[in-house]
């Protein structure tokens, strides 16, 4: 995803979709939520959260590319493609997906992507697939352990993203808070009331600027997070329906929208 646009001032950090051979299960005695998050978000639902997260996605790098990140409003709207994402990857977690394919897939697809990442956005670091495989690699290990160190690790992640102890890019898309707000969501979803803070902290952090006043940072982390609840909100209303995207979808869009960012900037002789 884009960085904020120029009237805020900060670096970039570009947009967006998870080894073991058994299906994942939550640590025993993990406590569960009453609310059926795999069965609600299956099927059509699951299926039209990427497809916002996508056009949120495309329309964020439509902002870098074209209009040279002066839209605040399309720089908000990209703001919700990575959350939506790792709202997706968590759900495929949350019912049990078989975590080696899915991350052989993210990192199949991220390896063949990464080239026309780097020429699209003129970065070095590894492109946003990389991090959602880091980070339902994550998730999965987190969920097994114990929450003294599932609260250990997320408090460690938080101090690293406001105190200078990292530098505040790392190498990876979204940096800190991308590799961790899968494991947040995945682990809200099992129903641990105290891991909805963590979820908080880190969706601020993936706003998070050290050089921007922290009352913007908290307004464009409060409309993204408006922005996901009424997307999944609206999605939701489809529960029970069959899906219609091809499993393929994004892992054969987002390639696709890369090379065609690419003929755009040469077009425009950027």
């Amino acid at each position: 995803m884009s960085p904020p646009p120029a009237d805020v001032n900060a670096e970039a950090r570009p947009a967006a979709p998870a080894g073991l051979a058994q299906p994942l299960l939550p640590r025993e005695g993990a406590a569960r939520d009453p609310r059926n998050w795999s069965a609600t978000f299956s099927g059509l639902p699951l299926d039209l959260i990427k497809v916002v997260a996508a056009a949120a996605m495309a329309i964020d790098h439509c902002n870098v590319v074209v209009l040279d990140r002066q839209s605040v409003v399309f720089f908000q709207i990209g703001r919700l493609a990575f959350p939506l994402f790792c709202f997706a990857l968590a759900c495929h977690l949350h019912r049990g997906a078989r975590l080696a394919a899915y991350v052989e897939r993210l990192l199949l697809v991220g390896a063949f992507s990464q080239p026309l990442f780097i020429v699209a956005f003129g970065v070095k670091e590894a492109g946003t697939l990389f991090t959602l495989a880091a980070g339902a690699t994550i998730a999965a290990a987190l969920r097994r352990a114990s929450p003294l160190v599932q609260h250990g690790v997320f408090a460690c992640a938080v101090a690293a993203i406001v105190l200078p102890l990292l530098p505040e890019q790392i190498g990876v898309d979204y940096d800190v808070p991308g590799l961790l707000l899968p494991a947040a969501i995945l682990l809200a979803m099992d129903g641990r009331a105290s891991h909805w803070l963590w979820l908080a902290l880190l969706f601020i952090g993936l706003n998070y600027y050290r050089d921007l006043p922290l009352a913007q940072v908290l307004l464009v982390a409060m409309v993204s997070a408006i922005g996901c609840g009424a997307a999944g909100a609206l999605c939701a209303k489809f529960a029970g329906r069959a899906r219609v995207l091809p499993a393929s979808f994004f892992y054969a869009f987002y390639p696709a929208h890369l090379a065609a960012l690419i003929a755009l900037r040469a077009a425009l002789g950027r």
